[in-house]
């Protein structure tokens, strides 16, 4: 199996959708608001991080879609390496974002 950025992405995805289905499924207003806040932070979160890893696979792999290529992005391109980082820190929770 190919692990690329959008694939692992994707299944982080699948995983968040079971954790609102839960949060959906105990019902009550806390886990209800729960729920939609959770959906919005990954709607955002994930938004942010694909279109991010598609520009940067589109800018270093070319026409190969070599990922080992994006390697030096930060060194290339500050700014955009810097998003994927931002965006992946809120997906695993640091205090300042929503994320669980």
């Amino acid at each position: 199996m190919n692990a690329t950025a959008s694939n692992v992405l994707a299944y982080h995805s699948l995983e968040h959708m079971g954790i609102i289905a839960f949060g959906l499924g105990i019902g009550g207003p806390i886990a209800l608001f729960g729920a939609l806040l959770h959906t919005l932070n990954h709607a955002l979160t994930k938004a942010l991080m694909f279109l991010s890893f598609g520009t940067v696979a589109g800018r270093f792999t070319g026409p190969t879609g070599n990922q080992r290529a994006i390697s030096n992005v930060l060194m290339w391109m500050p700014a955009l390496g810097l998003i994927p980082a931002i965006g992946g820190l809120a997906l695993v929770g640091m205090p300042p974002s929503t994320s669980s």
